[in-house]
């Protein structure tokens, strides 16, 4: 079972996001008392493949810190291999990312 490393609610209270030690970023749609959506985009498949066997990998992409929109309709997290995601909650869709603060992806 993974821990959680960040939580973060939604600035009209409808949900509460929590990141966690093992990439895994869940939203919970508080009212209703239930798991709204999974979100997996920090869970790096090029680490665990090409990273030296030396190193350990379980927490890879864990979650440092989440945080909202004023309006609620998109969320931004970050991890410890330096990924930053910017999520479309409405769509349910990556927006943006980028790794290491410089490299941009789509």
């Amino acid at each position: 079972m993974a821990s959680i490393t960040a939580l973060a609610w939604s600035l009209d209270g409808r949900f509460l996001v929590s990141g966690a030690d093992d990439g895994m970023i869940r939203v919970y749609e508080y009212a209703k008392k239930v798991l709204h959506l999974t979100i997996e985009y920090h869970k790096s498949k090029f680490l665990q493949l090409f990273a030296p066997q030396n190193i350990l990998l379980s927490n890879a992409g864990q979650i440092l810190s989440l945080s909202w929109s004023p309006d609620s309709e998109y969320l931004i997290s970050s991890s410890k291999e330096s990924k930053l995601i910017f999520y479309n909650m409405g769509k349910r869709s990556v927006v943006e990312s980028w790794i290491g603060g410089l490299e941009r992806n789509k």
